[in-house]
């Protein structure tokens, strides 16, 4: 999915040493770091490109990785040939990092590496080793990171000292031009309103407001009924399973089931709704993951789920755990929200 936003994302991002895009999934953060690569490759930067899987998990895998993906920018690095021949287990990651710096920085070549599934990473070595080739990059070497999750490299002192551009959801939702344009790009054409009302459903999700396009192009009814777009819709709800809720443990789906009757939640409500004590911790855990999850104040108490997903989560737990709904309806005069569908309680689903 090309996004079409990109051109406007872009702008907001010269010169920081470091760029960070992170969003939930179907934000076009891929997309994002391609259009990136054609720019730079225009202005004959040097652009290394990693996508990170299960074997970057070590820092010595990483190592080699990433000096693979230099080399093949035509900088010349000795240290890509001295590790080569070396087996993993026998390459100390720190210092090897430090002589690819050196070495980048005595190229002279303006570089920039992009890296791509930052998530995949929950290792502190690896992320140390990160960071460490972040704050001691040269002035020639500029690196952007996109993932589902805010990688834990110190980034509140970068930016303090102004070397971080950050991007998240909020910044790669579509505006309304934005909008009309991938619809027009699936041979979808609406009216402004519809746009509008589509764009509204969606909250500028830019997946899904392709799948909207498909929805309505594989339903002649479907522009009549663009207001009832939502989470319940097969294609979208075949996304969001294999996206997003399968991707988390058992007790994390029945967490995000369990609290998706309420239009608002905080994590004392959603202790007593789920019988939990740790609900306070779960809800920043799934806002730092980037799962459809936002805080809604500055002091990162309240959430809300977007519609979409929310949607998705009632319907699942209709079609899961009818025998736990209309309970404990103290609930909704607690948080002071609305309760779309009754009460479920905690335990597996």
């Amino acid at each position: 999915m090309r996004i079409v936003a990109a051109q406007r994302v872009v702008s907001r991002c010269v010169g920081q040493a470091l760029r960070v895009i992170h969003a939930p999934a179907g934000y076009g953060k891929t997309s994002l770091l391609v259009e990136w690569h054609r720019a730079l490759t225009a202005k004959e930067v040097r652009t290394a490109w990693l996508r990170v899987d299960s074997d970057d998990i070590r820092p010595a895998t990483l190592i080699k990785h990433l000096c693979a993906a230099v080399e093949l920018t035509g900088v010349s690095i000795e240290t890509t040939r001295s590790l080569t021949g070396v087996s993993v287990q026998d390459i100390v990651p720190r210092i090897a990092g430090s002589l690819l710096i050196h070495e980048i920085a005595e190229s002279g070549a303006a570089l920039h590496l992009l890296i791509d599934d930052f998530e995949v990473i929950d290792s502190q070595e690896v992320q140390d080793l990160l960071r460490h080739l972040i704050t001691h990059a040269p002035p020639n070497l500029r690196v952007s990171l996109a993932g589902r999750t805010i990688p834990a490299l110190g980034l509140a002192e970068m930016a303090a000292n102004d070397m971080l551009a950050m991007l998240s959801a909020s910044e790669l939702r579509l505006n309304l031009d934005e909008a009309n344009d991938l619809l027009k790009g699936a041979c979808v054409v609406l009216p402004a309103e519809d746009v509008e009302v589509l764009l509204e459903r969606t909250e500028g999700w830019p997946i899904a407001l392709k799948l909207a396009g498909l929805w309505i192009l594989d339903n002649p009814g479907g522009v009549s009924r663009i207001a009832s777009f939502s989470g319940r819709v097969a294609m979208l709800a075949d996304y969001l399973t294999e996206r997003v809720y399968r991707s988390q443990p058992p007790a994390i789906q029945d967490f995000l089931l369990c609290t998706s009757i309420l239009s608002r939640v905080n994590g004392d409500i959603a202790n007593r709704l789920c019988d939990r004590s740790d609900a306070r911790q779960i809800l920043e855990t799934l806002e730092q993951q980037d799962l459809l999850v936002n805080s809604i104040d500055q002091e990162r108490e309240w959430y809300r789920y977007h519609q979409l997903f929310r949607d998705y989560l009632l319907a699942h737990l209709e079609r899961r755990a009818p025998d736990r709904l209309y309970r404990r309806p103290f609930v909704a005069d607690a948080s002071g929200c609305r309760i779309d569908r009754p009460k479920c309680s905690g335990g597996s689903t």
